[in-house]
Parts: C-alpha cells; structure tokens; sequence
C-alpha cells in the first residue's frame, strides 16, 4: 500500500486533504505553513462498529519542547463541536456521525510518528498523521 498523509484542518467544520508528497506544499486557510519539528504525539484512527474511519483520537507529548503549540491546539480544538478534548491528554476529532458511533476495540491501533501539527501566519492549526491509501480512501468517502 501507498503511504500518503492525512491533513485535517481544523476549522468551523474539518476540512480533510490527502497529500502524497512533501508537507512544504501544503497551505492552511490559503496560507503557507510551518511545521513543527518531529512528531508531537501518537494517535489511532476511530472506526465505527463497521470497521470505517470515522475520525482519530490524537495524544499529545506533554514535553516542554511540544507544549506551546499543544497549548493553542487545545485551545483552538476546545471552540468546535465535532472535537471532544479530555484535559491536555487527548484529542478526538470526529469527521463523520457521532461520538456514540466509535467502536473502541476497532479504534486501538495506535501509531507513535509520523504526525504534526502545521501552522499558518493567521494561527489557523492543522494536524496531520502519515496513513495508507485504504484509511484516506475512506476519509475522503465521509463527504
């Protein structure tokens, strides 16, 4: 399988984008990004009871070189109504249905790299996670 990256935008409503190449190309709100070095936490995808990804629980390193940008993550991530933050451990963003759909014994398939968080010049966030086609493939279907 092709690996690719998941961006999920966090906005009035999450905006998802798969990119297959370098990050340098991505924008955020139409605005170049920075991302922050290294990965900031691990994360799993939340499915539902049929086995589909409907969104991804994230958890942040709580270290002293990741802590301002989890800082305003969580503060941006606490305003909006499809993202469920548990304190500063977690963060669940749901892309599609409801809170009460995520099956958790078919969530549990944690990932520790290979995910960021991106930041434009407005301090528009973006999160994103390295996933194969299969799990982008039905993210992109949600819409």
């Amino acid at each position: 399988m092709k690996a690719c990256w998941v961006v999920v935008e966090i906005g009035v409503l999450p905006e998802i984008r798969v990119v297959y190449g370098p990050l340098q190309k991505v924008f955020v709100g139409n605005r170049p990004v920075t991302d922050f070095p290294g990965s900031i936490g691990h994360y799993d995808w939340l499915r539902n009871h049929f086995g589909v990804v409907i969104g991804v629980r994230f958890w942040p390193f709580n270290d002293d070189l990741h802590m301002h940008a989890i800082r305003g993550l969580l503060s941006e991530c606490s305003r909006r109504s499809y993202v469920m933050v548990d304190g500063d451990k977690s963060i669940a963003i749901l892309l599609k249905g409801s809170f009460r759909e995520i099956d958790d014994d078919a969530s549990n398939d944690q990932d520790l790299g290979d995910n960021g968080l991106l930041v434009n010049s407005d301090m528009e966030l973006s999160l994103y996670f390295k996933a194969d086609e299969s799990v982008a493939k039905q993210l992109m279907d949600l819409g």
